[in-house]
């Protein structure tokens, strides 16, 4: 990242974020794809960015597993359209969780909430 936003400093990147990207949600998540193709290059942080995400959500399924004895999940969100990161979630989950694919796509959950809100 240092080289393609020829950064000079790692605390460069702050204000980048702030400067360049305008700490808009939407601008600072477009890095994560820099981040992934530098972790399908096998760059070591960028490995660890994926791995601890695949760790945190596994995390919190298994916690709600020991809640509530929940057997099934499923995941939405584009971070999931990386394979190292599903990958490392279902090896991390307990082996008691079946984790399955979507049943639909990101517009009929948009769906949902709309007819839900204004009973369509």
């Amino acid at each position: 990242m240092m080289n393609k936003y020829e950064f000079t400093s790692p605390y460069d990147l702050i204000s980048f974020v702030s400067d360049t990207l305008e700490n808009k949600r939407e601008n600072i998540a477009k890095l994560s794809l820099d981040v992934y193709e530098m972790a399908k290059a096998n760059d070591p942080a960028a490995l660890v960015i994926f791995e601890q995400a695949a760790s945190d959500q596994a995390c919190l399924v298994n916690t709600l597993y020991q809640q509530t004895g929940i057997s099934q999940v499923s995941y939405a969100g584009s971070l999931w359209n990386a394979e190292m990161v599903l990958d490392a979630f279902k090896a991390k989950v307990n082996p008691a969780i079946t984790v399955v694919s979507p049943l639909h796509g990101p517009c009929y959950g948009a769906y949902v909430g709309a007819r839900d809100t204004y009973v369509i």
